[in-house]
């Protein structure tokens, strides 16, 4: 499992449009990707992905994990 610090993760975070993750995970499947969207592009440059979880008392749960597709590899 690929560790990533606070600084890319929180590079990650900041370039997030929240309004339509938090629109896009209410129709998805669990499972599924919720950002950045599947495309070539996309998977080499970004170290990092939210996939839709389950749904906990109303709220859609979004799981950050590695893009193993991405063209940086480092984690720091």
């Amino acid at each position: 499992m690929a560790k990533f610090s606070a600084k890319v993760v929180k590079e990650f975070a900041q370039g997030i449009p929240w309004s339509k993750v938090i629109k896009k995970a209410a129709n998805v499947d669990r499972g599924q990707r919720v950002f950045p969207s599947r495309t070539p592009k996309n998977d080499t440059k970004s170290n990092l992905r939210f996939d839709k979880g389950s749904v906990v008392d109303g709220k859609h749960e979004l799981i950050l994990q590695a893009n193993k597709n991405a063209e940086r590899t480092t984690c720091n």
